[in-house]
C-alpha cells in the first residue's frame, strides 16, 4: 500500500519492514508458517536477526502486520468506491469481496498457512479480533444504508447481515482451499454471492433459504430463562470440558459423531487450551471470565473442524437425519422445550431448556443412546456412533439467546450447505423446512402414539427403554 513518511529514515525503516514481510511470505510458499524460523526470514531479507525483533516481537506480529496492511488496502479501495453515493450497497459489497478475493488468490499456500496459524495461535487470533471488528463495523454501515434505502431486508439487524456476509466470504475461502484450489477464488465468490443475494435483499426469491430472523421475531408462547448470576452454579468436569448447571436455564448444546474430529486436531486443541489454563493459573485462581474463555476456545476450534465436514458424515443421509429429528422433537414440551435445532452432516446443535426434574445430561444421554442404536442398525455397524463428550453453554441473556438460535438455524449456510432441511425452531410445527416426520422403521410393536398430534413418530416406549443403554461409555 502507499504510505507517506516525513523523513528518509522512516522510508528506510518501512523498506526493511516490507523486506521482512516479503521474505516470510516467500518462505510460506514452500512450507507452513509454524515451520518458518526467524533466522530463515532474516537471512532471506538480508538483515541481522536482531533487526527482526526491532520491528516484530514475534512471528505472529509479522503476520498480523501483513494482514493489517492488506486490510488497509481494502479500506482504501472501499473509500474509492464512495459507498455513501453508490446506487447499490450490494454492488459495493460485491466489489469489495472480489477485491479481497483477488488479493487472497495470489497464493493458496499463503492463505492456507495464515488460516492454519490463526486456528492454532491464540495470540494471533486476539490480534486479528480487532481487524474483524473493524470489518464488521464497515459492513454494518453498508447494510444500514441499504436498509434505509429499502435495498436490504429490515427484519434482521444490520450487524447480523454483516456477520453473515463475512461468514459467506470465509466459506468461499474454505471451498477454494479445500476443494477447488485450481479455480480462481474470485469465481467462487461471484457464484456464492449470486446464489445468496436473495437472502439479503428486501424482495427475496424463494429459491434460497432466507436468513432466519432472530428472536424476538419468534412468537414464543413461553419465555426462555437465562443464567442468574445471583444463584448457585453447579460445576463438574467432563471428559475434556467443564459443564455448568443451573436449574431452569436454557442451554446451547453441540454433540458430534465419534469420527468427526481427527485425534491429532483434538490433541492440539486440548494442548492449546491447557497451555492457556496454565498461564491463567500462574497468576492465581481462575476467574469465571477465564473459565468461560477456555470453554469458548475449545468450542470455537472444534466448530471450525466440524463445519469442514471431517469423517463419515452419517447424518447427511436422510434416513439417519430423520431418526435424529424425530428423537429431538419427541419429548419437546414434556421433558424440555426445544427452542431451535439443526442436524449437520457430522454434528448436531440444539437450543434446549430442560423442564421440571429433567436434567440436561439425562436428556442428551437419552438422545444419543437411542439414536446410536437406530443409526448403527441402519448402517450395519457396531461401536461408538457419538463422541462421548459434548459442548454445552448456559445462555446468559436475551441477546445471547438470539445469537445461539440464529447461529443454530444458519449453520448450514455458514458451512456451505444449500437448501438444508434438517433444522427447526419453536415457531413451526416441528421444524423449519423439515418435511412431515415419517414413522421410523423398525418400531417396537408396543410403541404408543404421542397425543400431541405434531407428526412426531410414536416412539415413546422404545425411546424410554433404549435411553438406559449406551454404545460403550456413558455420554457424559
Amino acid at each position: 500500500m502507499s504510505r507517506k513518511y516525513a523523513s528518509r529514515r522512516e522510508r528506510r525503516r518501512e523498506k526493511t519492514r516490507q523486506r521482512l514481510i516479503e521474505a516470510a511470505l516467500a518462505l510460506m510458499q514452500k512450507k507452513p508458517f509454524d515451520q518458518v524460523t526467524v533466522e530463515e526470514i532474516t537471512e532471506l531479507a538480508d538483515v541481522a536477526k536482531g533487526t527482526f525483533f526491532t520491528y516484530f516481537p514475534t512471528k505472529e506480529h509479522l503476520l498480523h502486520a501483513y494482514i493489517r496492511d492488506m486490510t488497509d488496502e481494502v479500506y482504501e479501495f472501499l473509500d474509492a468506491l464512495q459507498p455513501e453515493n453508490a446506487p447499490s450497497q450490494w454492488e459495493v459489497l460485491r466489489q469489495v469481496m472480489l477485491f479481497i478475493a483477488q488479493r487472497d488468490s495470489h497464493s493458496v499456500q499463503i492463505t492456507r498457512s495464515i488460516m492454519n496459524t490463526a486456528m492454532q495461535s491464540e495470540a494471533l487470533r486476539q490480534m486479528l479480533a480487532e481487524i474483524l471488528q473493524e470489518a464488521t463495523a464497515h459492513a454494518r454501515r453498508g447494510f444500514e444504508c441499504g436498509q434505509q434505502r429499502g435495498e436490504f431486508r429490515t427484519d434482521v439487524p444490520p450487524e447480523e447481515l454483516a456477520h453473515c456476509a463475512i461468514q459467506l466470504y470465509r466459506l468461499c475461502q474454505m471451498e477454494w482451499l479445500m476443494e477447488r484450489p485450481e479455480e480462481p477464488l474470485e469465481q467462487i465468490v461471484e457464484r456464492v454471492l449470486e446464489f445468496y443475494k436473495p437472502a439479503f435483499l428486501a424482495n427475496r426469491s424463494t429459491g434460497v433459504p432466507p436468513v432466519q430472523a432472530a428472536p424476538p421475531a419468534l412468537e414464543r408462547d413461553a419465555q426462555a430463562t437465562f443464567l442468574d448470576p445471583t444463584r448457585a452454579i453447579a460445576k463438574r468436569l467432563g471428559a475434556y470440558l467443564p459443564h455448568w448447571r443451573q436449574e431452569g436455564v436454557t442451554y446451547f448444546v453441540t454433540f458430534r459423531l465419534a469420527d468427526s474430529l481427527p485425534q491429532s486436531a483434538l490433541k492440539a486443541i486440548q494442548a492449546e487450551r491447557e497451555q492457556l489454563r496454565r498461564e491463567y493459573e500462574s497468576k492465581g485462581a481462575l476467574t469465571p471470565a477465564q473459565e468461560a474463555r477456555l470453554k469458548k476456545l475449545y468450542s470455537e476450534r472444534i466448530e471450525q473442524y466440524l463445519d469442514a465436514g471431517y469423517g463419515a458424515c452419517w447424518l447427511q443421509h436422510d434416513e439417519i437425519a430423520q431418526i435424529i429429528a424425530d428423537t429431538l422433537q419427541h419429548f419437546d414440551g414434556v421433558r424440555y422445550r426445544l427452542w431451535a435445532w439443526c442436524i449437520m452432516p457430522n454434528h448436531v446443535h440444539v437450543v434446549v431448556q430442560p423442564l421440571g426434574e429433567w436434567e440436561l445430561s439425562n436428556i442428551i444421554h437419552s438422545w444419543k443412546s437411542f439414536t446410536a442404536k437406530r443409526a448403527n442398525a441402519i448402517l450395519s455397524r457396531t461401536g461408538s456412533f457419538w463422541q462421548i463428550e459434548y459442548y454445552d453453554h448456559i445462555v446468559r441473556d436475551e441477546r445471547d439467546f438470539e445469537h445461539v438460535v440464529t447461529y443454530t438455524l444458519l449453520n448450514p449456510e455458514q458451512a456451505g450447505l444449500t437448501e438444508w432441511k434438517w433444522r427447526g425452531d419453536i415457531t413451526t410445527s416441528r421444524g423449519t423446512g423439515v418435511p412431515p416426520v415419517q414413522q421410523l422403521t423398525p418400531l417396537e410393536q408396543d410403541a404408543q402414539a404421542t397425543p400431541r398430534g405434531t407428526g412426531v413418530s410414536p416412539v415413546q416406549n422404545s425411546l424410554e427403554r433404549d435411553a438406559q443403554a449406551t454404545e460403550g461409555n456413558p455420554c457424559d
